[in-house]
């Protein structure tokens, strides 16, 4: 192997771990978005159980953003 073509092939690894690397980031960083807003979901449901409140209730007692309350609740309908 020719060394300009050695230094091809390191490029392309190089180019492969660095996607390889922003592909972990991001799936890790959407998993843990899921699981915040599962375990989110999942207190509204037992705040408007344990205690009858409303939907509303719940979120205002967990102080859910105006931004993720339309989000939940089109979720909890389901």
């Amino acid at each position: 192997m020719t060394t300009e073509l050695e230094g091809c092939v390191s490029d392309m690894c190089n180019i492969s771990e660095a996607i390889l690397e922003r592909a972990l980031e991001e799936g890790l960083e959407k998993g843990l978005e899921q699981g915040i807003e599962k375990n989110q979901l999942d207190n509204i449901v037992k705040l408007m159980k344990k205690l009858s409140l409303t939907e509303e209730e719940a979120m205002d007692m967990l102080d859910i953003a105006k931004e993720n309350r339309i989000r939940y609740h089109d979720i909890l309908k389901k």
